[in-house]
């Protein structure tokens, strides 16, 4: 589960008390374009992985 939202600290610990661990929200980084997280993942020295191409059913 995904906790979306996440905007303080109190909410941070809450969700982790409940046993959360994924979260998103403007506590943890501002809404971005798809180009903009790519740059800042090659920024980190990562990347996504190369999307394996589908199989026709």
């Amino acid at each position: 589960m995904v906790f979306d939202g996440v905007e303080t600290l109190d909410q941070v610990e809450f969700i982790r008390s409940i046993g959360g661990t994924i979260a998103e929200g403007t506590l943890l980084s501002n809404a971005m374009s798809a180009n903009e997280f790519l740059m800042r993942l090659e920024t980190m020295g990562t990347s996504l992985p190369e999307a394996a191409p589908r199989q026709a059913e």
